[in-house]
């Protein structure tokens, strides 16, 4: 999918963009349903597709920023299960 879309695929775009689309709506729902949508908080993308697939990442990212000021947004470069395990471990 991504060497289609950045062979300029115009199928793969559609593909990638109604991604983003459901991601967002996830979110959204997550937001609404914890009640912080006036709060300043932390927002912590990790996972297969937010850390291997750029397009997605960025496009979220950026609409995210745009509707949530006071939304922190944090990604890892590790791989994601490196950084759950990691994580996990701080949190006990």
């Amino acid at each position: 999918m991504d060497e289609a879309f950045r062979l300029g695929d115009p199928v793969s775009k559609r593909i990638l963009d109604a991604a983003v689309d459901e991601l967002l709506l996830l979110i959204e729902t997550a937001i609404g349903k914890a009640d912080i949508q006036q709060d300043e908080f932390d927002m912590i993308f990790q996972g297969g597709v937010f850390h291997y697939n750029h397009y997605i990442r960025n496009q979220v990212c950026q609409r995210i920023q745009q509707s949530k000021s006071k939304v922190n947004i944090k990604t890892t470069i590790e791989e994601p299960i490196r950084n759950i395990i990691r994580r996990g471990l701080v949190l006990k």
